[in-house]
């Protein structure tokens, strides 16, 4: 009788710190996802003086580690970390944040950016120039080498094509 008792409460035991361990780890994911993500708003109100009434928030990621397979000969994976991401709609312009070594990085001004190198290319190499694309981490990249609180404008946009540090994409 007294083995029976010890059993289940080995039993009982072992399955309340499964319990305990697993609410630990989804509480850490709420309080994580709930703190980063209200650092980004702050970061986009302080760059941009949004109202916070005003930012919906379209999707995150959290930020971790991925396992990538890349040459199967001679590396057969890497362990990478991905950052934390958020995809925002403010004013009808949905963006993207990321949180890349503990500061906040966006491409809130992508668009306007890249009109504003169209416009400057075709009025100055050919004005058969229609459009220009670029990805977020050219900005991001930029934003990490200089300032992530840096507003771009019309007259200073065209230094991001000039550096040099815009085209090396930072791992993370």
């Amino acid at each position: 009788m007294k083995k029976n008792y010890k059993t289940k409460n080995k039993i009982l035991l072992f399955f309340s710190a499964v319990f305990i361990i697993l609410t630990i780890i989804f509480s850490s994911y709420a309080v994580a996802k709930t703190v980063m993500t209200k650092g980004a708003i702050n970061y986009l109100q302080d760059k941009y003086q949004m109202n916070e009434e005003q930012i919906d928030i379209i999707d995150y990621e959290i930020g971790m580690y991925h396992l990538d397979s890349t040459d199967m000969f001679f590396n057969w994976f890497e362990i990478r970390w991905y950052p934390y991401k958020w995809q925002f709609n403010y004013n009808g312009r949905e963006f993207f944040v990321n949180r890349i070594n503990g500061r906040y990085y966006d491409d809130y001004q992508l668009d306007d950016i890249q009109l504003w190198a169209t416009e400057w290319l075709a009025k100055k190499i050919n004005n058969n120039i229609i459009g220009i694309r670029f990805d977020s981490e050219i900005l991001f990249n930029y934003q990490m080498h200089y300032s992530n609180k840096m507003i771009f404008t019309k007259d200073n946009a065209i230094d991001l094509f000039n550096d040099a540090c815009t085209y090396d994409y930072a791992d993370g």
